[in-house]
Formats: C-alpha cells, sequence, structure tokens
C-alpha cells in the first residue's frame, strides 16, 4: 500500500497493477469516478494534495509583482493549460498571493496537528 497522486499511480492502475482504494481528497476525481473519499470509505474527511507554488523574493518591486501576476493568470486561464493538466488527470486550483498563504497557513495547522496526534511532533 502506498500513498500517491493519482496521475502518479495512474499508468499502474490502467496496466490493471494497482487497484486505488481511497482518494484523499473532498471530492472523487474524474480519472477514477468509482473510487471513495476517505470520507465516504472510512468517515474520516481527510484530504492531502500535492500542491505547487511560486515565490518570490520577500521586497519584490510592485511592477515585477504585477508583471508575474499577469503572467501566471494568463497561463492558469489559457485553454491549452487546462488541457495539460486534464490529460494528466491534475486539478486545479489558483490561488492569489493571499489565497495561497492562506492555504500554506492551514496546511501546516493541519500537518502539525496530525504528526501530533501520531507522536511524529510535539
Amino acid at each position: 500500500m502506498v500513498t500517491t497522486t493519482m496521475p502518479d499511480a495512474q499508468p499502474m492502475v490502467d496496466a490493471g497493477e494497482v487497484k486505488p482504494l481511497i482518494v484523499a481528497a473532498d471530492a472523487r476525481v474524474a480519472s477514477a469516478p468509482d473510487v471513495p473519499t476517505a470520507e465516504e470509505a472510512l468517515g474520516n474527511k481527510w484530504a492531502a494534495y500535492a500542491w505547487r507554488g511560486i515565490g518570490a523574493p520577500k521586497g519584490l518591486p510592485d511592477d515585477v509583482k504585477a508583471r508575474l501576476v499577469e503572467a501566471l493568470d494568463k497561463v492558469v486561464n489559457s485553454d491549452e493549460f487546462k488541457e495539460f493538466m486534464s490529460q494528466r488527470n491534475f486539478g486545479i486550483d489558483y490561488r492569489d498571493a493571499a489565497g495561497f498563504e492562506a492555504f500554506m497557513k492551514d496546511a501546516d495547522e493541519s500537518i502539525g496537528q496530525a504528526l501530533q496526534a501520531v507522536g511524529l511532533a510535539q
């Protein structure tokens, strides 16, 4: 048994070498609609995601930040990017700087609580 992302596991699922048991997500995933969420299968709302983010140095000039944000918005909202991600079974949850900061804070707290619960952190 291993925890991984569906895009990483998909080739082995397609080859019949592994069977996904649950998805650790808030909702079922399109690439495996018959696989229950952790909440459906176990009664536990646990969710975990592989995420990516882009950071910049503190004090980045406002004009540079604006150009970076504009470029990222253009890419993430492009049909080509959406198609690329969809073909590889990746979801898109794009957040602005404040939204990503809040996500990171919540994830840090949630993971910290989980590590404490199993005795791996103080």
